[in-house]
């Protein structure tokens, strides 16, 4: 891998819009199987009016690379933290440096380490943001409690139901979820993945228990869906469709 990622390195440092590249993801910290991408960041100049974003193979490694300015990484770390995230700040804090024109890199890993390291900022859910996370599951539950399971959109919309109730759940417990669905097997059922990456399970190993058991092909059924809806019922809020109402600001 080292070869191709030499071939990379040297296809862009050249380049005027470039002043750093990393290497960060799975093969940063040594966690890559024979299926992984070689994830790379690109720092590029800040007369560059756009991010970037591409994929390329050297040597049969499949590479994905991202560029952006400095000030737009900047961003992004707050953004992200204000959201419950620190995706980029994870992603450049294990990165490891493989070229920089002057000291970008340096500069932006000390910064991510910074973000990394700080607890997320507590937040009080309104009742009527509860509210309204309830009556969304709601919805869902009644059509899919009409539907014939046999139909595929009875299966399509029971998995949107399944994720959506982790979404809520997550955001209640203020726990950070990758906002990419390919990386949540990883982070609710590998302990060598939260290792590596230095992630938290979660904590209401209860739920993701009967969560994941509802998601098996001959678990998918009208049962688990009243067994997972009552438990959102219980954690989220007790909705009454017989007495509920909801008020919002347009």
């Amino acid at each position: 891998m080292e070869k191709a990622l030499t071939q990379f390195v040297n296809l862009w440092k050249d380049r005027d819009e470039i002043v750093g590249i990393l290497l960060t993801g799975s093969f940063a910290v040594n966690a890559a199987n024979q299926h992984s991408d070689v994830d790379i960041k690109l720092i590029v100049s800040p007369t560059q009016k756009k991010s970037i974003k591409g994929l390329c193979e050297i040597d049969g490694f499949s590479f994905s690379y991202i560029g952006r300015t400095e000030e737009a990484i900047k961003r992004k770390f707050n953004s992200d933290f204000f959201s419950t995230s620190k995706l980029e700040a994870k992603s450049i804090h294990i990165g490891r440096i493989l070229y920089q024109k002057n000291n970008e890199l340096t500069s932006l890993k000390e910064i991510a380490s910074y973000y990394y390291s700080q607890p997320f900022l507590k937040k009080n859910i309104a009742d009527e943001e509860l509210k309204s996370m309830m009556y969304s599951l709601y919805s869902r539950y009644t059509y899919l409690n009409k539907t014939d399971i046999d139909s595929p959109f009875f299966v399509l919309n029971y998995v949107m139901f399944m994720k959506l109730s982790l979404d809520y759940y997550a955001a209640i417990l203020n726990v950070e979820l990758f906002p990419f669905d390919t990386k949540i097997e990883n982070i609710l059922t590998n302990k060598e993945y939260l290792e590596k990456y230095n992630l938290a399970p979660f904590p209401d190993a209860t739920f993701i228990k009967l969560w994941i058991h509802s998601l098996h092909k001959e678990n998918i059924n009208k049962e688990n869906l009243d067994i997972v809806y009552g438990y959102m019922k219980d954690k989220i809020y007790p909705l009454n469709p017989k007495n509920f109402d909801l008020s919002w600001i347009e």
